[in-house]
């Protein structure tokens, strides 16, 4: 990403960040243990595979997310399996380290899930900096957080910045899920 630290009256204007290849990967869940204790994901065509440990660490941080809106459902947590088990292409089983089923949370088959990656990158990270301004900007993706900012004497101004979705990967059908 971009790194802004110790400066004063600074201006990025216009660009598009996105990092390639996305950061993060998406699929859907096929099937629920009874029990809650795994469900199986088919990873979305073009995504990265779950177990690229290039990308993934071996305890993904996961999120459910609604298929009608292709927003974080309500009432679900952040979720890390403590095994990732490869049933074939794109094909996984995400194994909990307690019982995270339907009795537990608004968890269903169908329902989409996104996993961010290893990376604790951000788009822009703004570090002990006065009157920067930012605009025209627009993030499609990162590792982690769009905007950091942190420490110096404020002042800094933010104009039509937005964090959307970018384009889908090559070969995908499904537009990402995250930014």
């Amino acid at each position: 990403g971009v790194v802004f630290e110790g400066c004063r009256r600074v201006t990025l204007r216009g660009p598009t960040i996105r990092f390639e290849p996305l950061p993060f990967t998406q699929g859907r869940i096929t099937a629920i243990a009874q029990d809650g204790a795994w469900y199986e994901l088919a990873i979305d065509e073009g995504y990265l595979e779950l177990d690229d440990q290039a990308y993934f660490p071996e305890r993904p941080t996961s999120y459910v997310m609604d298929p009608a809106t292709r927003c974080w459902k309500a009432g679900m947590v952040d979720l890390s399996p403590t095994r990732v088990e490869r049933l074939g292409a794109g094909r996984f089983r995400l194994h909990w380290p307690r019982p995270s089923g339907p009795d537990v949370y608004p968890v269903s088959v169908g329902d989409l899930m996104a996993f961010r990656g290893r990376l604790r990158r951000h788009a822009i990270s703004i570090r002990n900096c006065a009157q920067l301004l930012l605009e025209e900007v627009t993030i499609n993706s990162a590792p982690f957080a769009g905007i950091v900012e942190g420490g110096g004497e404020g002042g800094n101004l933010y104009r039509r910045v937005r964090v959307t979705p970018g384009p889908k990967p090559p070969g995908a059908q499904a537009p990402p899920l995250f930014s």
